[in-house]
């Protein structure tokens, strides 16, 4: 019996990811996914088939790329699978990944409970999800396609105006069909306030397009109706809501973010002005979560944005924001103290951060069965060698395997490192190394920069996929060692 491989990836909170191990997660129930593939070619199951499931805390969802994440194998055997998945969230989001051939994002990020079972029905043109309860997934993906109706290409602000009411329209259509749909209040709240999202996400990004061959700034008519249609939806302060509705986060700060196109003097000051008109529409929950979701957005802190972020860092109440602002503390506020670390070479001697002092240190951390691992070192590896006559930098790998003799195997394999790189082991700790858990890495690869000094330049680095990437990776080390 021929029997293909298939990936699906299970994601539990925040950041950025391109494979993971799994995880110590306590979970709250299980979903039960099953279905049937028919008409794929075997290679490409195997290579990009991915399904991912995110909890309603994810404020990063739109990116697709949350910090933590478990792979899940599963087996398809004479063209079905079945996968019971532990979830640590009441509700989750299904996000689909991308295959060249197959509209996988005909559903968005449709919602599902603890407990649900779904079928899915894959093949070489589309997906579709079928569920207990069909009118569920019917509410979810007409929701999706009209949104996608709305995101077309507006020319002008007559065509923003009609677009209010066509916006308004369908969500009065979707609200009366909630009506009549038998679940929970709370379930029915949440996908309201979904479907809701990506309808005024859409006409929000159409907006934006207008707004970029149009001056705004003398339009109060068309200001005020932004208003109108928004300023109160975007003051929901319901822990429900804000809990489990990600999208509901992106599309108010989109809203806050528009409403500086009205001034020539606010589009000049676009992060402080945006923190203030933050701090000056909305109040507790919802503005711990916008505040949050405004700094993780950024892709470093200095100068005034950093004075504000050590403020929110003892402002902020709620505890997930909070968790958050502290991985954002690690991962992109420059010149912390690294911690002096320990790890363990190919020939089992110790070797400190202090044994690089008055060095560069540049380091990436990898696991053995991580694909994304190996295209990282692909793209070091020219880079790495450029500077490989440079005393002044040294390049790390650090393995988070617990396993010495299958570390050893890929290091004389070569597919996960350089050989101009120093190869170091967790002697056995793997996730458990006090650094790794001191940065909060859960995926990988993660590449880290240390300045001569000890100081921290980038526990996140975007790594380098690319020759331009690549360009500006080197320019960095070259201007910080």
């Amino acid at each position: 019996m021929k029997v293909l491989s298939i990936i699906l990836v299970f994601f539990l909170k925040i950041g950025s990811a391109d494979c993971s191990p799994q995880p110590d997660v306590k979970p709250v129930g299980s979903i039960t996914i099953t279905g049937k593939v028919t008409g794929l070619d075997s290679t490409m199951l195997h290579s990009e088939l991915g399904l991912s499931v995110y909890t309603g805390n994810d404020i990063d969802l739109k990116t697709g790329t949350p910090r933590d994440g478990s792979v899940y194998p599963f087996e398809i055997k004479k063209g079905h699978f079945y996968l019971k998945i532990p979830v640590t969230s009441k509700y989750s989001y299904l996000k689909f990944r991308l295959l060249k051939s197959i509209n996988f994002l005909s559903y968005g990020f449709p919602l599902i409970k603890v407990g649900d079972s779904i079928n899915l029905d894959i093949d070489d043109s589309e997906i579709s999800i079928t569920g207990k309860n069909p009118q569920f997934w019917d509410l979810q993906k007409r929701a999706y396609a009209n949104s996608v109706f709305l995101s077309g290409s507006p020319s002008s602000v007559s065509d923003i105006s009609r677009l209010f009411a066509k916006t308004d329209s369908l969500i009065n259509t979707f609200s009366s069909a909630l009506l009549t749909y038998p679940a929970d209040e709370e379930l029915k709240k949440i996908l309201k306030i979904n479907i809701e999202s990506r309808l005024r996400m859409s006409l929000l990004n159409k907006f934006k397009v207008v707004s970029l061959t149009n001056d705004l700034s003398s339009n109060t008519s068309i200001r005020t109706s932004l208003d109108n249609y928004f300023q109160v939806w975007s003051r929901i302060n319901d822990p429900v809501v804000l809990n489990n509705t990600p999208q509901y986060l992106d599309a108010v700060l989109l809203y806050y973010q528009l409403r500086t196109l009205f001034s020539a003097e606010l589009r000049n000051k676009k992060f402080n002005q945006l923190y203030e008109e933050i701090n000056r529409h909305t109040s507790g929950l919802l503005r711990d979560k916008l505040v949050t979701y405004l700094f993780w957005k950024k892709a470093g802190l200095s100068g005034d944005m950093q004075t504000l972020f050590f403020k929110e860092l003892n402002r902020i109440q709620d505890g997930n924001s909070k968790e958050i602002m502290t991985e954002i503390l690690h991962a992109k506020v420059k010149g912390a103290k690294v911690p002096d670390f320990k790890f363990e070479t190919l020939d089992r001697k110790k070797i400190s951060l202090t044994d690089f002092k008055g060095k560069m240190v540049v380091c990436h951390f990898w696991f053995i069965k991580c694909g994304a691992c190996v295209r990282l070192v692909k793209n070091l590896d020219p880079i790495i060698k450029k500077f490989s006559n440079d005393p002044s930098i040294i390049f790390i790998n650090v393995n988070v395997d617990k396993q010495r003799d299958l570390w050893l195997k890929s290091i004389e394999e070569g597919t996960h490192t350089s050989d101009v790189e120093i190869s170091l082991f967790t002697e056995g700790l793997g996730t458990s190394h006090p650094l790794i858990k001191h940065y909060g890495y859960t995926s990988y690869p993660k590449l880290m920069v240390i300045g001569k000094n000890g100081e921290l330049l980038s526990s996140d680095f975007p790594q380098p996929s690319d020759q331009e990437s690549g360009k500006v990776f080197e320019m960095f080390l070259r201007k910080n060692r």
